[in-house]
């Protein structure tokens, strides 16, 4: 099945992913330690699209999701007319540092990475193309 979501470069615009991200997972039967997972996924991909991609006062442009299930899986993708910007190449984070003592960035990134199976950045036609996939073990997670 199909979902789609667009919404605005804006920040309040964020309080729109919650129920796309539930109804997707509520559709599949997912549990909710799944679903808090995949919202907090959602969350930090998008929440830096809107903050970092695009140039102060282009809060109109657009930012597309979408979300492609099947009986084993979850495919999000998230596009955007934003500056250029591979988020698969941002350096590790040291979690063993003090929270004062590490870098700042790259933490959503991370669990992002912890948190879903394949992820994979396009550019394509002057667009940035995220896609992160969630492989599912059972109905129940």
């Amino acid at each position: 099945m199909k979902y789609e979501l667009k919404i605005k470069n804006k920040v309040d615009e964020l309080s729109k992913l919650p129920p796309f991200v539930n109804k997707v997972c509520g559709d599949m039967n997912l549990g909710e330690e799944m679903t808090m997972n995949l919202n907090l996924v959602l969350e930090e991909a998008v929440s830096n699209v809107v903050l970092y991609a695009y140039p102060k006062g282009s809060e109109d442009d657009d930012i597309d999701i979408s979300a492609t299930t099947s009986d084993k899986s979850i495919v999000f993708v998230i596009t955007d007319r934003g500056v250029a910007f591979d988020p698969l190449q941002v350096g590790q984070v040291d979690t063993t540092l003090p929270a004062d003592d590490r870098q700042i960035g790259g933490l959503g990134i991370f669990i992002i990475k912890n948190i879903m199976n394949e992820l994979e950045y396009q550019r394509v036609e002057g667009k940035n193309v995220f896609i992160l996939k969630k492989v599912i073990q059972s109905e129940k997670n």
